[in-house]
């Protein structure tokens, strides 16, 4: 597993989010193909019900991973190598947006109904 202040962890979170993104509007175009719940129902339907559920654990993850960047970052051990504190602490400052994104693109799901 790469270490918290590994470069690749800049990106990371931005990562996550994007492929979040995909998979929220992926999985609802094909749900809606192979069994659209009735229009009636409006945003209470099993497919919002999933993806809200899968954003909540992606808002979370994110959210877990921004904090330990974060705490990374403070660490004594870390403060005396700068570079290494500074990929934790920009990476937690990403991984705190990603997470704000995740849920954003996710709200939608308890407003509107997923196949109209």
């Amino acid at each position: 597993m790469l270490s918290i202040s590994h470069p690749i962890q800049i990106v990371m979170g931005l990562i996550i989010w994007s492929v979040w993104f995909v998979v929220l509007y992926g999985l609802q175009g094909i749900g809606c193909n192979v069994a659209p719940p009735a229009a009636e129902l409006g945003p209470w339907t099993w497919i919002n019900a999933l993806l809200l559920g899968l954003g909540v654990c992606v808002t979370l993850l994110l959210l877990f991973a921004a904090y330990r960047c974060w705490k990374a970052g403070q660490d004594q051990r870390v403060e005396e190598d700068s570079h290494r504190r500074f990929i934790a602490r920009i990476s937690g400052g990403i991984y705190l947006f990603s997470a704000i994104a995740a849920a954003a693109v996710t709200v939608p799901v308890v407003i509107y109904p997923p196949c109209v």
